[in-house]
C-alpha cells in the first residue's frame, strides 16, 4: 500500500541507513530519508550557489556552487555559522 502525506505532516518513528520506518495505523510503513526533510537536524550540505542572510535578512556573502557548510534546518532556512556571525541560507539551493 502507498500512501501520501502533505508537506509539513509530523512522521514519529525510528531511523534505519535509508529508510524512516513508522506505524500508520496498524500498518507498519517506511519512507526514504532522501524525502523527508528534518527541522532541528543538523548536519553537513552542499550549495548550488547561495546568498548568506543574517537574521534581517541583509546579504553578509555568498556560497559558491560546491561549497560545504554545516547548517541547522529550521524550516525553509538552514541556520550556520558564516564567518563567525549566525546566518541562513535557503534550504532550495543547498543538498
Amino acid at each position: 500500500m502507498v500512501n501520501h502525506y502533505p508537506i509539513g505532516k509530523e512522521l514519529g518513528g525510528y531511523e534505519g541507513k535509508n529508510k524512516i520506518y513508522f506505524k500508520d495505523g496498524n500498518e507498519r510503513s517506511y519512507v526514504y530519508k532522501r524525502f523527508v526533510e528534518e527541522d532541528g537536524i543538523t548536519r553537513d550540505y552542499r550549495s548550488y550557489g547561495v546568498n548568506v542572510r543574517d537574521s534581517f535578512g541583509n546579504k553578509l556573502g555568498y556560497l559558491k556552487k560546491g561549497s560545504k557548510v554545516r547548517g541547522t534546518r529550521n524550516g525553509a532556512l538552514i541556520e550556520i555559522i558564516y564567518k563567525g556571525k549566525k546566518a541562513s541560507v535557503h534550504s532550495k539551493y543547498v543538498y
